[in-house]
């Protein structure tokens, strides 16, 4: 997009995007609820369960009655990351050893 230029009526001047119009990738911590993502990305061995609803974005949710496994990756797997065509608001992951990076939220631009 264009608008006039300030400085000279007879040109144009593109106009900046926001940073929300590009496509983005976010690796969220793990029981905080988010922005439901376009794609899920899982980067790691391991179960994952996800929570799909409502939540107070940024807040806490590690009631695991809220949450439903999604996917299994057992060690050794090829093919990470797996992309799953989902949109949960949190992730968890099996007891113990899952951390921030393990999942990948994908956010389309526009």
């Amino acid at each position: 997009m264009y608008r006039q230029d300030p400085n000279d009526s007879t040109k144009l001047s593109p106009v900046g995007r926001p940073k929300d119009f590009f496509a983005q990738v976010k690796a969220p911590a793990q029981n905080v609820v988010t922005t439901s993502p376009a794609q899920v990305l899982i980067n790691n061995t391991g179960s994952y369960y996800f929570m799909y609803g409502t939540g107070s974005l940024g807040t806490t949710h590690s009631n695991k009655a809220d949450y439903d496994l999604g996917c299994v990756i057992n060690a050794g797997s090829a093919g990470l990351p797996v992309k799953l065509d989902i949109s949960p608001m949190a992730w968890s992951g099996s007891a113990g050893g899952h951390k921030t990076g393990d999942i990948s939220f994908v956010y389309r631009g526009g």
